[in-house]
C-alpha cells in the first residue's frame, strides 16, 4: 500500500517498501485512493478521463517504484561473526532511578559481582566460539562498581590479540552512571581505547530528580565533574543516555533543549533520546509522545538557521533507513546478533532479559556450549520475520521499514516481545511523516502527476 502524507494543501506519495517519496498534485492522491480502493478500472478511467493503457501503466510503474532494496540488514553479518557479546559484571548499583527496568541494577537476583574466572570463562568460551566478536559490552548494574572485573576484560583481550589467539582487536564499550570515575579506570579507559556511553538526564533540577544515589542525593555535579575529567583526557564519552520523561515535559524542557544542553557541555557528541518506559500510573511516565514528534521540525528548524547538525539516534534512525534503504524484517539484534551473559554466567537474547526464566538459553559452563548450540537455542529470535507475521502490527505498518524497536520494551509494555507498545508506533508513524516532509523540502521536490 502506498502511503499519503498530507499537510495543508501539500501531499506526498510514500512507498513503504522501497521508502522512497514523491511530491504528488490532488489529482494524483485520488488517482493512488481509487486504485488502492479496488475500484474497477473502467471506473478510474471513466471518472478521470484516462485510457485504459496510461492507467496500466501507471499501475505498473507505482508497482515498480515501491519493489523493495534487495537487502537484508539481518544478513549483515555471517554466522561465525558475533556483533555484540554483552557481560554484566555487576549485579548491583550505586543509584537508584525513579524507572529502572533492572531493579536497581541486581534484575531478579541478589547483588553481586561477577566471578574473575566466569568473565575467563565466559570470554574463552565465545572467542572459541565465533571467529570474530565486534563488540564486547561491559554492562550491569553499574559495571564500574566492579572494577578488577572491568579490569581483566580489557587487559585479557587485548592480551588474546597481542599474542595472535584472536585475530581481530575487538572493541570494547561500557555503559556507566558516570559516578564512579576514579583516575585508574580513566587510564583503562584511554589505554584500551573503551568507548563510553554515560547517562544523563539533562538539567540538575530534572536528572537528580530522576537518578539520584541510595541515599537520595543528586548525582549530577558528580557526573559533570567526572565528564570533564574523563573527557581531557580520553575524548570520551562517545555518547550521552537520556531518558526523558514527564519531569521534562512538566518543566518545559524539550528534546531540542537537551540537545543544546548537551552541545554546551560536550560538543559533537551523540545523544541517545528514548521515551521513558514506564506504567502509565508512574508519576514520571510520560503523558503523551508529542514532545518527539514535535521535536523533528524544532531540530530541523535551528539546524537551518544556525547551519548546526542537531539530532538523537531515534530521530537520526528514520534519516538514515530514508537515505539507505533496506528491509527491517526484525525489531533489534538481541538473540541474532546479541548475546548477554549474567553474573552468574546465564546466557540471554539480551541484557533486558536477564533472570527472566522464558529466555534462558543456557548456562556459559554448560559442556555443550557451542557456536552450533547457541544457533540452535536462538532459533527462533533469527528466524522471526515481524512483516511475515500477520498477528504482528508491523506486517501492515507503513513505517516497518523504519522503525527499530526493542524486543525487551515490548516486552515490559506488551507482555510479548513481536508487539510494540501503541504509543511507541504512533510516534515513530508521525515522526517519519515529518522526516519525508522536511527532506521534501530541503532536498528539492520530485514530482510525480
Amino acid at each position: 500500500m502506498i502511503e499519503i502524507f498530507q499537510e495543508d494543501d501539500e501531499f506526498i506519495a510514500f512507498f513503504p517498501k522501497s521508502l522512497r517519496s514523491f511530491k504528488i498534485n490532488k489529482d494524483m492522491k485520488i488517482l493512488i485512493e481509487l486504485i488502492q480502493s479496488g475500484e474497477p478500472t473502467y471506473n478510474i478511467c471513466e471518472f478521470l478521463d484516462i485510457s485504459q493503457e496510461d492507467l496500466s501503466q501507471l499501475i505498473f510503474d507505482l508497482k515498480q517504484i515501491n519493489l523493495p532494496p534487495d537487502f537484508d540488514k539481518r544478513r549483515e553479518i555471517p554466522d561465525n561473526v558475533l556483533k555484540r557479546l554483552s557481560i554484566n559484571i555487576s549485579n548491583d548499583c550505586n543509584l537508584k532511578c525513579t524507572y529502572c527496568y533492572a531493579n536497581f541494577g541486581c534484575y531478579g537476583a541478589a547483588n553481586n559481582l561477577m566471578d574473575l574466572e566466569l568473565i575467563k570463562v565466559t570470554l574463552d568460551k565465545f572467542f572459541e566460539a565465533f571467529d570474530e566478536i565486534l563488540i564486547i559490552q561491559v554492562f550491569g548494574g553499574e559495571p564500574l562498581l566492579h572494577y578488577e572485573g572491568f579490569k581483566f576484560i580489557c587487559e585479557y583481550i587485548e592480551t588474546k590479540y597481542t599474542q595472535g589467539k584472536i585475530k581481530y582487536r575487538t572493541q570494547i564499550t561500557t555503559v556507566t552512571n558516570g559516578t564512579i570515575m576514579t583516575s585508574k579506570i580513566i587510564e583503562l579507559i584511554k589505554k584500551y581505547h573503551v568507548l563510553v556511553t554515560i547517562s544523563l538526564d539533562g538539567p540538575e533540577e530534572i536528572h537528580d530528580k530522576s537518578r539520584p544515589f541510595l541515599n537520595g542525593q543528586g548525582t549530577f555535579s558528580k557526573i559533570l565533574k567526572n565528564i570533564e575529567k574523563l573527557n581531557a583526557v580520553t575524548n570520551q564519552p562517545a555518547q550521552i543516555e537520556v531518558t526523558y520523561n514527564q519531569e521534562h515535559i512538566n518543566r518545559n524542557v524539550s528534546i531540542l533543549d537537551i540537545l543544546k544542553f548537551i552541545e554546551e557541555k560536550l560538543k559533537h557528541i551523540s545523544v541517545h533520546i528514548a521515551p521513558v518506559s514506564a506504567d502509565k500510573k508512574e508519576c514520571f511516565a510520560l503523558e503523551n509522545r508529542n514532545a518527539f514528534v514535535e521535536s523533528v521540525d524544532e531540530i530541523n528548524r535551528h539546524n537551518s538557521s544556525t547551519n548546526s547538525n542537531f539530532g538523537y539516534v531515534i530521530l537520526e534512525d528514520i534519516q538514515e533507513s530514508l537515505k539507505y534503504p533496506h528491509t527491517r524484517i526484525n525489531f533489534c539484534d538481541a538473540g541474532i546478533d546479541l548475546i548477554s551473559v549474567s553474573t552468574t554466567g546465564e546466557v540471554y537474547p539480551c541484557y533486558m532479559f536477564i533472570d527472566e526464566p522464558e529466555f534462558y538459553l543456557m548456562d556459559i559452563k554448560d559442556p555443550l556450549f557451542s557456536r552450533e548450540t547457541l544457533l540452535m537455542k536462538t532459533k527462533s529470535y533469527r528466524n522471526y520475520n515481524r512483516l511475515n507475521d500477520l498477528n504482528s502490527k508491523c506486517s501492515t505498518c507503513f513505517a516497518a521499514n523504519v522503525c527499530g524497536g526493542c524486543m525487551g520494551i515490548n516486552y515490559y509494555n506488551t507482555n510479548d516481545i513481536h508487539i510494540s507498545p501503541s504509543d511507541d508506533c504512533t510516534m515513530k508513524r508521525k515522526m517519519l511523516k515529518k522526516v519525508v516532509f522536511n527532506l521534501q523540502k530541503s532536498n528539492g521536490s520530485v514530482n510525480y502527476g
